[in-house]
């Protein structure tokens, strides 16, 4: 069941929500300048490096386990979780927005949507791009700060 909310509406929301991850689409700077106490994590240049060790055509069966690999070894439970739009790739067929929500039932995330919010839907990229992506947020445990 996803819920909106403002940063200011936010701490309030997850005490009663506290296990779902927080996804930011307004700007990114207000972003992390509020929530700059949180570990900051560029994901797309972690996430591209440990991919460059497998071939192009393997690397689709290794995303989950990297992505796993890099937030297991990180010691934070508070996470601003940035450029994400490796993930996109449609070679990869990542339900992204569960696999934050997983990550989130443990810890405190936000991640930076790199797309847009509109009507109860996360979008990225614009229809009839192959790395174009919709989302229906109530279908998910999440908090759309908007």
């Amino acid at each position: 069941m996803g819920v909106d909310a403002t940063l200011i509406e936010l701490e309030n929301l997850w005490s009663i929500y506290n296990h779902y991850s927080a996804i930011a689409t307004i700007d990114t700077n207000i972003v992390i300048e509020y929530f700059r106490e949180y570990t900051y994590i560029s994901l797309g240049a972690m996430l591209s490096h440990k991919l460059l060790q497998y071939d192009r055509d393997l690397r689709k069966k290794h995303v989950i386990e990297e992505l796993d690999g890099i937030f297991c070894i990180l010691d934070s439970q508070r996470l601003l979780i940035d450029d994400i739009d490796i993930l996109f790739n449609p070679t990869y067929d990542i339900d992204i927005l569960g696999y934050f929500v997983k990550l989130g039932r443990n810890r405190r995330i936000i991640v930076n949507w790199p797309g847009e919010y509109s009507s109860g839907y996360l979008i990225y990229a614009l229809p009839g791009y192959e790395d174009y992506k919709i989302y229906r947020t109530k279908n998910y445990n999440v908090i759309c700060i908007v």
